[in-house]
């Protein structure tokens, strides 16, 4: 499941930030909660949309793929990244995305297991399932200020940086282990030598991590791949 485009994201929470913040200033308490809620749970439909690359339909690569292979998605279609890298397009369509750095480079196992990747994310409806667990999350978080601001009072402000914050941990502990889950089908499906390989390649395309605790490792939403080869051998 590879990420959105970072800058992309930021643009468009920053936008409907000021947006948010014009309206929710005329608005009474209740009002700016329920339409606070809705611009983030728009944001987190948004989301795996912003920063899809330009694609083209591979049709060759397609009915080859899709002849050996029993997979969820609908189609695959080819983005021109050099990189080895690939996509699941699965919240309103069933895609995957694969990249030319891919197509040229890995062997014909290797682009098969990154392809039981991606579609083990579409197969068991990762990002759905996410975007539905935050929606019901941030509901009952307006649900509980609405009904609670006459008692908290300025409390109500921190009550919601936690509800917020906690969304995202939540959030980003789900995107890994949902990453470790395709794996292990991706690995089932077709061998843990493959996968491991597959791992390792796309690593090599990166700059090596000295520390594993550095901010941009733990501010990331996917695990490292050395947490992933080890959680594929532990499970192995």
């Amino acid at each position: 499941m590879a990420q959105v485009n970072t800058e992309c994201v930021i643009q468009s929470a920053s936008a409907a930030a000021a947006c948010a913040a014009l309206v929710l200033i005329v608005l009474p308490y209740a009002a700016q909660i329920w339409v606070g809620t809705i611009l983030v749970i728009a944001l987190f439909v948004a989301t795996p949309l912003i920063g899809r690359p330009p694609t083209f339909e591979g049709k060759e690569l397609t009915t080859t793929i899709q002849s050996d292979l029993s997979l969820t998605a609908d189609r695959i279609l080819v983005t021109d990244s050099t990189d080895v890298e690939g996509y699941a397009a699965g919240l309103f369509n069933s895609e995957i995305l694969v990249s030319r750095g891919a197509i040229a480079t890995l062997s014909h196992e290797e682009l098969h297991a990154l392809i039981h990747h991606e579609d083990a994310h579409l197969r068991y409806r990762h990002t759905g399932l996410l975007v539905a667990f935050r929606s019901l999350w941030m509901t009952l978080g307006a649900l509980i200020l609405t009904e609670s601001h006459t008692h908290w009072n300025g409390e109500a402000l921190v009550f919601a940086s936690i509800w917020l914050i906690s969304d995202f941990l939540l959030a980003k502990g789900w995107l890994r282990l949902a990453e470790f889950h395709a794996d292990q089908i991706a690995a089932a499906r077709t061998s843990l030598h493959c996968y491991t390989r597959l791992l390792s390649s796309i690593s090599k395309q990166q700059p090596a991590k000295t520390n594993d605790l550095r901010l941009g490792e733990l501010n990331s939403t996917h695990p490292s791949h050395q947490a992933r080869l080890k959680q594929l051998n532990l499970q192995a």
